[in-house]
């Protein structure tokens, strides 16, 4: 798991390989939160899982069932994020941190009740939105992570070309920093 730049210029270097490992999981969501212990938990079927680790995003779309598989580098620390709309129930949203091991246990995602947050990234004084409309613009992405421990996941997400993102939180306190890419 290496971006490589390939260029007009002849290429002479070695490379070597990472071991991956198959990481199997379901997805799930509840109307009580991760703290409330015999809240009935459903399987979320047809949902996607996006997962995210040292600049690399990979995402993979659950089964009828919830069930998951994704082949992932062996070591790294991924960041496992799932956003459902659920039609009248509204939104529900959860994450998890894991490093990826040639042993491990299975990874299960309860999606909790969550809500719609949406920004504006702006540049230097309110009303000054970041947008691709600045000389030498590039992309950012900011970076959500809860801080009351609701969930340990991150999320990592695209400013849109107009400065604004939107995202699905499980209900709880953020912090929102942004990131260069």
């Amino acid at each position: 798991w290496q971006r490589i730049e390939v260029g007009p210029d002849d290429l002479s270097d070695s490379f070597s390989f990472q071991v991956s490992h198959t990481v199997n999981g379901t997805v799930y969501y509840s109307h009580g939160s991760k703290q409330e212990p015999g809240i009935l938990e459903q399987v979320a079927g047809n949902e996607e899982i996006v997962f995210q680790w040292g600049g690399f995003t990979l995402s993979t779309t659950s089964d009828i069932d919830g069930n998951f598989s994704v082949i992932l580098p062996v070591d790294a620390v991924v960041d496992a994020t799932v956003e459902v709309l659920m039609g009248v129930d509204g939104f529900f949203s959860n994450g998890t941190r894991f490093t990826v091991a040639q042993d491990m246990d299975d990874v299960s995602l309860t999606a909790v009740p969550g809500a719609m947050t949406s920004g504006t990234v702006g540049l230097n004084r309110p009303g000054n939105t970041y947008t691709d409309s600045f000389k030498d613009w590039k992309p950012v992405y900011v970076v959500a992570s809860n801080f009351d421990g609701i969930t340990d996941g991150v999320w990592r997400e695209n400013v849109g070309s107009d400065g604004h993102f939107d995202l699905i939180l499980p209900l709880g306190n953020w912090t929102f920093v942004l990131d260069p890419g």
